[in-house]
């Protein structure tokens, strides 16, 4: 009997394996809550168009974002949708069914994918969605088409905050990673960019009442090994800050893209960079 149980027992857990396997089947991170696909495909190629309500001009970024990548990697550029066009289009649509506000729905036929969100932000995580179903790479020139499977997608976050810091006071970093982060943050649907500008280490943004700030705060002899000053310090020159004009078109990128840039500023404490600037 003990025996029997065991064999009933293994055979369970492993048609559970089976089934998680199965659901894993499609490379997307976060994996969304419900996913069915079906036999078959949508084929993307240089006819594809693209529809959306024009009293929903928000919907215009999600597609920015889907024909960007779409242009860049594979060479395709969706045109807009002519009005009896019957098929071979992706309709954006927002649905006030959709109870998340981040939350949307997709279904891929044979003849057309249909999202539908409650706003804008649902429609671009939607295309993030099906961005991460297209090929990372191919041999030789970009492919003619593109396939995507036929599916049901129906998600939404499990967390309304969905960020990362980083600190460019002690380490700074050039801003064309800041715009490659906020591309990877964007494409697993984080929302929430936390910079941390100064600290003792370094002050990294122009304030132009202050400009000893950066002229002065921005810049460090050297830096501490590895934890304390009795480790010594590796005597070389850190420094770098951001101008306003590179922030403000930065923070619209990332808006662009619904990252939300919180900027941190130390006060009064872990101001070491400020007083030297100003005693």
């Amino acid at each position: 009997m003990q025996a029997f149980r065991m064999k009933h027992y293994f055979v369970l857990v492993l048609l559970c394996l089976v089934g998680i396997v199965k659901a894993q089947l499609l490379p997307l991170i976060p994996y969304p809550a419900y996913v069915k696909t079906s036999p078959g495909s949508f084929v993307f190629n240089r006819f594809t168009a693209y529809r959306y309500e024009a009293a929903h001009p928000g919907l215009q970024m999600a597609v920015n974002a889907l024909n960007d990548r779409l242009r860049s990697d594979y060479r395709l550029n969706l045109q807009k949708a002519k009005e009896d066009q019957q098929s071979n289009y992706i309709n954006f649509d927002l649905d006030s069914n959709i109870v998340n506000p981040e939350g949307y729905e997709i279904i891929v036929s044979a003849s057309m994918v249909n999202i539908k969100a409650k706003t804008p932000a649902g429609a671009f995580y939607a295309v993030t969605t099906l961005l991460q179903l297209l090929p990372l790479s191919f041999d030789g020139k970009p492919p003619s088409y593109l396939e995507l499977p036929l599916l049901t997608i129906q998600d939404q976050p499990y967390l309304s905050y969905r960020g990362l810091m980083l600190d460019v006071s002690r380490h700074f970093m050039p801003l064309s990673f800041l715009y490659k982060l906020v591309d990877l943050m964007s494409f697993q649907k984080m929302n929430n960019l936390h910079l941390h500008l100064t600290d003792d280490q370094g002050w990294r943004m122009e304030i132009k009442k202050y400009p000893l700030l950066t002229a002065i705060g921005s810049k460090r002899s050297g830096t501490v090994l590895p934890k304390n000053k009795a480790e010594g310090n590796d005597n070389k020159v850190h420094e770098g800050f951001y101008k306003q004009d590179e922030l403000k078109a930065f923070v619209a990128y990332a808006s662009a893209h619904f990252v939300n840039v919180i900027p941190e500023i130390e006060m009064p404490g872990h101001a070491s960079a400020a007083i030297a600037a100003y005693p």
